[in-house]
């Protein structure tokens, strides 16, 4: 009649972290061998979202710990950039991590492109899991209450 469901999300394991590092490295490293290759650096970031879609299609738990593989090159970016703000003038910061080409370009080549591919590689695996989570979840009206509900209602 009544269904328990145990969540044991919250519990560690070292899976969990390997699967981690080895999401992060495949978003950050694929587009970047991609956009090397092509010279094309646009198309690194489409790669990233591409990349978070199929790897949750082939494994969705993934979407457990994919949809954070953007907090660890977003925080070693700010370094990157505030460590350059000390040195350098904000516009040359700027050009270099966001416009520069050539020598001016290694902020955005090794910093800048490979965070936004993990960015969008977890934006990727979030809605993923959302999706996959709202077709899971029945669909009530609002304002109907089933039968098992008034149980744990107060009114």
């Amino acid at each position: 009649m009544f269904e328990t469901r145990v969540d044991v999300g919250g519990t560690f394991d070292g899976r969990t972290l390997a699967g981690y590092v080895s999401q992060m490295f495949v978003a950050a490293t694929i587009p970047f061998a991609w956009a090397l290759v092509t010279r094309d650096e646009v198309g690194m970031w489409g790669i990233g979202f591409f990349l978070g879609t199929a790897v949750h299609k082939v494994f969705p738990r993934a979407a457990r710990t994919g949809r954070w593989v953007w907090a660890l090159p977003m925080f070693m970016w700010l370094v990157f950039f505030i460590g350059d703000l000390i040195h350098f003038s904000f516009a040359h910061v700027v050009t270099e991590f966001f416009f520069g080409t050539g020598e001016d370009g290694w902020g955005a080549i090794l910093a800048t492109l490979p965070t936004c591919s993990c960015i969008l590689y977890s934006a990727a695996m979030a809605l993923a899991a959302a999706h996959l989570r709202r077709k899971d979840t029945p669909h009530r009206a609002h304002g109907v209450r089933h039968s098992s509900e008034h149980l744990d209602s107060p009114l």
